[in-house]
């Protein structure tokens, strides 16, 4: 399967991150009997995995929406920089 062009990628994960519940998050900690990311800002669960996923919750709740428009953004500088070098027209 070919990958996604990087624009549409960044369209789609900023259209996920708009709809998403605004962070922070954080996770729960490894102790816990689900692993839970919470929405630090209100103090809500937002995902539950099942037990033994502790790095598939770290890595959710690294992923809140303002970390995700950021890479976006970034993303989309990278991009910009790369076709001005190549001299390419908007």
């Amino acid at each position: 399967m070919p990958s996604e062009p990087l624009s549409a990628l960044c369209t789609r994960l900023e259209t996920l991150a708009a709809k998403a519940t605004p962070g922070p998050w954080r996770y729960g900690g490894d102790d816990e009997p689900w692993n839970v990311v919470h929405n630090s800002a209100e103090d809500e669960v937002v995902i539950v995995t099942t037990s033994g996923l502790y790095a598939d919750a770290r890595y959710l709740a690294a992923l809140d929406p303002e970390t995700v428009r950021r890479l976006v953004a970034a993303a989309r500088a990278g991009e910009e920089i790369d076709r001005m070098l190549r001299g390419d027209e908007p």
